[in-house]
């Protein structure tokens, strides 16, 4: 192998172009997603009323973490 066999196999290896694959090049659209409450959720309001009433006497930390007393 000469010296010019060697540079246009380089010039032939350099000017080779890949196309990317098909799921890189187009752009998927986002998507907008929206939380909906199941029915057997509770509110805040049921919430706290609840942690205020299991966390009386508890030590104000973890889940009691302010809800030990009422303000």
């Amino acid at each position: 192998m000469t010296a010019a066999d060697a540079q246009t196999r380089e010039k032939k290896t350099k000017t080779k172009k890949t196309k990317p694959p098909a799921t890189q090049a187009r752009a998927k659209p986002s998507v907008k997603v929206t939380h909906q409450p199941s029915p057997s959720e509770e509110s805040r309001a049921e919430r706290e009323r609840r942690l205020y009433r299991e966390c009386q006497g508890r030590p104000n930390a973890g889940a009691c973490l302010g809800y030990t007393r009422k303000p």
